[in-house]
C-alpha cells in the first residue's frame, strides 16, 4: 500500500488525522497520486487505481498510452518553476480522456487524473454544431430569399444580405430595430399575422411590404415559430421571396389573354356592325346625290356623319381589343389630339368640360398612335375618377425645342405627396377594392419611355392634378391623306359594263353594292356565300371580270374563294371587303397585289373607286 507523504517532523500530525486523510483521499472522485523526483508513485488513491492501465511502480508503467515524453517534460517544468500544469491526453487502449494537472510538492509532484471523456464528447458535439451552424449561416447568407430572424417582440436578431437587397436597410441598420417599422406592413395584416402565428405556429400568404426608400412591394411570406428545448416559443422566422416582377409579369400575361379574348369578342361585333353600317351610309350618300331640297340634304349630311362617327368608334374599340405589336410611324400630331377630344365628348360625362389649348402648328411625333391613344385615354380616365361632381379637363400641347409637350389638367381632388411618390408603382392605386389595378399609370410610364418622352406630375390635395408629357419631335413629314372620300357630290367612276360578282351573307348590303355598281355602268350578279358564289361564278354568261367577296361568310368564306380564284382564274381581279384584317391568308393576298381591300363600312366613292382601280390594274401572270 502507498502512502502520502509525511510532512517534516515539526509538522507531524497525529496516526488518526493521517488515517483520516488517507480515507478521505480515497473518497475523491479524481485520481491522486504523488510521484517524487524519479516520478515513482508513491501514493494513489483508489480513483487513481481504477483508471491505471496497468500495475507498477513508476508512472510510466501505470500509464503506458500517455505521451512520457510530454510528461517528463511537464513534470519538470513544474518542479523547477513550482507553477501547476494541465494536460489532456487520449488512451486509446481503455477509449477515455485523460486530464492530468501536475502541482508541485516538496519532494516531487502531486498528479490528480480526471476522466473527461464526457466532457471531451461534449466538445465535439459542440464544435461539429458550430460547424453545422456556420455551415447554415453561410447558407442563409447566401440565401436569395429574405430571411430574418425575430425576437417575440419583432426586434430583428438576423437580417440577410437578401433582405438587405429587398428592404433596403443594411443588416447592422436592422439589428435591435422592430421588424414592422422597417417593413411598413399594414396594422391589420400584421395583427392577422400574429394571431395566426400565434395559434397555429406558422403562416404562409403574400403581402405589400414597403422599402427603406417608400417603395411598396409584393412579398411572398412564410413565417415560422422557433421553440426550445421545452417547447417554449422563443422566436419567429421569417422567409420573404419579393415577388414583385413575377406579380407583374402575370398580370401583364392575363391582361393580354384577357385582351385577346375581348379582341375575338370585339372582332365578331365590329364586324356585324360595320355590316349594319355599309348599306346605310352608301344609301345615305346615294340619296344625297340626288337630293336637290337643301334642308334634306342637311339632314341626310347629318346622317352620314353620325355613321361614321360610329363607324370611327367602332374602329377604335377594335384597336384597343385587339392591340397590336408597337409600330413607330410618323403621325400627325394634331390629328392624335383631335381624335383624343373626340373620344372625350363622347365618353366623359357631360358635367365634365373639355378645354383645348393646343398650338396652331405642332410637328409630327414617331410612334404608335394606338399606345399614345391609350396613354392619354387612361389620362382622361383618371381626371373622370377624380372629378366625381364634374370639373374641367384642359388639354395643352405647344413645342419646346426639340419637344412636343402634352400636358392634361383636371380640377378635381389632387392627390398628397405621399400618394404621388407612389402613383407609377406597381399595384399602387387609391381606388377601392375591384375598382383599380394598380397598372395603369405603371404601363403609361412604360410607353411614354418606350417612345423616348418622359412624363411628370403636379398635385395639390383639392387643387387638381397635371401630367404632362414630353415626346421628341418626329423627324419628317406626315404623307399626306387621300381626298376625302366622303363627299357628297361624288362623280360616279364610270363602268364600261364589266361583269361583276357580289358576294356577301348580307342581303342588305348585296343589294346595295349592287344598285351602286349596276347604276355607275356595270353589270352585276350576287350569290349569298362563297360556294354559291362559285357556282355563279362558273356559270356566268358573259364571264366575271371582277369579284367583290365578303371575308366572314358561311359554308366557304372569303380565303376560300379567293385560293380558288387564284389557282383557277387568275386572270381575275378580286376585292376582300371587311371590317377587319384578321385573316393571315388574306392579308398575305393584300401584301403580294394579289388581292385589294376595302375596309368596311366603306362609302359609295371608295367602292367605285376600287373597282375601277382593280379592273384597271394590269392582269396577273397564270400560275405554273
Amino acid at each position: 500500500m502507498f502512502h502520502p507523504p509525511h510532512t517534516p517532523a515539526s509538522r507531524q500530525v497525529d496516526p488518526l488525522s493521517e488515517t483520516q486523510l488517507v480515507a478521505a483521499l480515497h473518497e475523491l472522485g479524481d485520481g491522486v497520486l504523488f510521484l517524487d523526483s524519479a516520478w515513482r508513485v508513491r501514493y494513489a488513491n483508489r480513483a487513481a487505481e481504477r483508471l491505471s492501465a496497468a500495475p507498477g511502480s513508476s508512472f510510466r508503467e501505470r500509464f503506458p498510452e500517455l505521451d512520457h515524453d510530454v510528461l517528463d517534460e511537464a513534470f519538470d517544468r513544474v518542479v523547477r518553476t513550482r507553477l501547476a500544469s494541465t494536460t489532456r491526453h487520449w488512451m486509446p487502449g481503455t477509449e477515455r480522456w485523460l486530464e492530468l494537472r501536475a502541482e508541485p510538492t516538496a519532494d516531487g509532484v502531486a498528479v490528480i487524473l480526471r476522466d473527461v471523456t464526457a466532457d471531451e464528447h461534449s466538445r465535439a458535439r459542440l464544435l461539429e454544431s458550430t460547424a453545422q451552424l456556420t455551415v447554415r449561416g453561410a447558407l442563409l447568407h447566401a440565401a436569395r430569399d429574405g430571411i430574418v430572424l425575430c425576437d417575440l417582440d419583432g426586434i430583428v436578431q438576423y437580417w440577410n444580405p437578401a433582405a438587405e437587397a429587398i428592404y433596403g436597410w443594411t443588416a447592422e441598420e436592422a439589428l435591435g430595430e422592430h421588424y414592422d417599422a422597417l417593413t411598413v406592413t399594414d396594422d391589420g395584416v400584421a395583427d392577422a399575422i400574429a394571431t395566426e402565428l400565434a395559434r397555429e405556429g406558422h403562416w404562409a400568404g403574400e403581402i405589400a411590404q414597403s422599402t427603406r426608400h417608400g417603395s411598396r412591394r409584393r412579398i411572398d411570406s412564410r413565417r415560422q415559430l422557433i421553440l426550445n428545448d421545452r417547447g417554449d416559443a422563443v422566436s419567429v422566422l421569417a422567409v420573404n421571396t419579393d415577388v414583385t416582377d413575377a406579380r407583374l409579369a402575370e398580370e401583364g400575361r392575363v391582361r393580354a389573354q384577357r385582351m385577346q379574348s375581348l379582341g375575338t369578342l370585339a372582332g365578331g361585333i365590329a364586324h356585324n356592325l360595320n355590316n349594319i353600317l355599309t348599306p346605310i351610309l352608301m344609301s345615305v350618300q346615294m340619296l344625297d346625290r340626288d337630293e336637290s331640297d337643301p334642308r334634306r340634304r342637311d339632314t341626310l349630311r347629318m346622317m352620314e356623319r353620325g355613321i361614321v362617327r360610329g363607324a370611327d368608334m367602332i374602329r377604335q374599340v377594335l384597336s384597343f381589343a385587339r392591340g397590336a405589336d408597337s409600330e413607330h410611324a410618323l403621325l400627325d400630331t394634331h390629328a392624335l389630339l383631335d381624335e383624343f377630344v373626340q373620344f372625350c365628348h363622347e365618353t366623359l360625362p357631360s358635367s365634365i368640360r373639355v378645354t383645348q389649348r393646343v398650338d396652331r402648328h405642332l410637328p409630327p411625333l414617331m410612334g404608335d398612335d394606338t399606345q399614345l391613344m391609350q396613354v392619354l385615354v387612361n389620362l382622361a380616365t383618371n381626371a373622370r375618377d377624380a372629378m366625381p361632381d364634374g370639373g374641367e379637363l384642359i388639354l395643352e400641347a405647344r413645342q419646346e425645342g426639340e419637344w412636343v409637350r402634352v400636358s392634361l389638367t383636371d380640377t378635381g381632388v389632387g392627390m398628397t405627396p405621399e400618394v404621388i411618390s407612389h402613383i407609377f408603382e406597381p399595384f399602387y392605386t387609391t381606388k377601392g377594392v375591384g375598382q383599380g389595378t394598380g397598372l395603369g399609370l405603371p404601363t403609361l410610364q412604360a410607353i411614354v419611355a418606350s417612345h423616348g418622352g418622359r412624363s411628370d406630375v403636379a398635385s395639390e390635395p383639392g387643387a387638381g392634378t397635371t401630367f404632362t408629357l414630353w415626346f421628341p419631335v418626329g423627324d419628317g413629314v406626315v404623307p399626306s391623306e387621300p381626298a376625302d372620300v366622303r363627299s357628297h357630290r361624288f362623280e360616279l367612276a364610270p363602268g364600261r359594263g364589266e361583269r361583276i360578282l357580289v358576294i356577301d351573307d348580307d342581303s342588305d348590303i348585296a343589294r346595295t353594292v349592287s344598285e351602286l355598281l349596276d347604276g355607275a355602268g356595270y353589270s352585276t350578279i350576287t350569290a349569298a356565300d362563297g360556294r354559291a358564289g362559285l357556282d355563279a361564278l362558273a356559270a356566268a354568261d358573259p364571264p366575271v371580270q371582277l369579284v367583290l367577296t365578303d371575308v366572314s361568310m358561311p359554308i366557304l368564306d372569303g380565303a376560300g374563294v379567293i385560293a380558288h380564284i387564284l389557282q383557277h382564274r387568275p386572270e381575275l381581279r378580286v376585292i376582300a371587303a371587311s371590317g377587319f384584317t384578321s385573316n393571315d391568308a388574306i392579308a398575305r393576298a393584300v401584301d403580294a397585289g394579289d388581292v385589294a381591300f376595302l375596309a368596311k363600312p366603306f362609302t359609295a366613292p371608295a367602292l367605285l373607286n376600287a373597282v375601277r382601280a382593280a379592273l384597271d390594274s394590269p392582269a396577273r401572270a397564270p400560275r405554273l
